[in-house]
């Protein structure tokens, strides 16, 4: 998941939506993150970044089954 985020990578799927709580914040929600064995399968995460001047600032992630997209949203 890191690596698609380091390399900039969206997929079809993926969203970068406002953070309607910080507007100074986006949300972006990558689908299909890869499994590992503490992640659920077809599992959504939602990454909160920022601009920092130096690059982005990532400020909270969550991790959920795909069912769940819009509640973590």
């Amino acid at each position: 998941m890191l690596q698609r985020f380091d390399d900039g990578t969206l997929y079809a799927d993926d969203e970068v939506l406002p953070n309607p709580k910080n507007p100074d914040r986006a949300l972006i929600v990558l689908r299909e993150a890869p499994s590992g064995s503490n992640r659920p399968k077809n599992a959504v995460t939602v990454i909160e970044v920022a601009a920092n001047g130096k690059g982005v600032h990532v400020g909270s992630s969550m991790t959920g089954p795909d069912s769940n997209g819009t509640t973590l949203r």
